[in-house]
């Protein structure tokens, strides 16, 4: 931020929280602040970055399937190594 002369943007998102902690610049201390008294501070611009994505979520069965499905593939191409070694 102004420490270093730049622009500070924030998520407009985090405001919907009371405080943030930000690295001190130092390995062993923090500061905990609130979110609006950052932003007023920095001057910082507020905008949305994050974007929300839909997960599909699988049947434990479909995952269990397709961890068999690819480790049988593996385990064919390794047989088929060793027959070709033998030859």
């Amino acid at each position: 931020g102004k420490l270093h002369n730049l622009p500070v943007a924030v998520e407009k998102n985090l405001v919907k929280a009371k405080k943030a902690v930000f690295s001190s610049g130092d390995f062993n201390h923090s500061i905990q602040m609130k979110v609006n008294d950052f932003i007023k501070l920095e001057n910082a611009l507020l905008g949305s970055f994050g974007v929300k994505k839909k997960i599909k979520l699988m049947k434990i069965s479909r995952i269990k399937s397709r961890i068999k499905k690819s480790r049988i593939g593996t385990n064919k191409k390794k047989t088929s190594r060793k027959r070709a070694n033998k030859k």
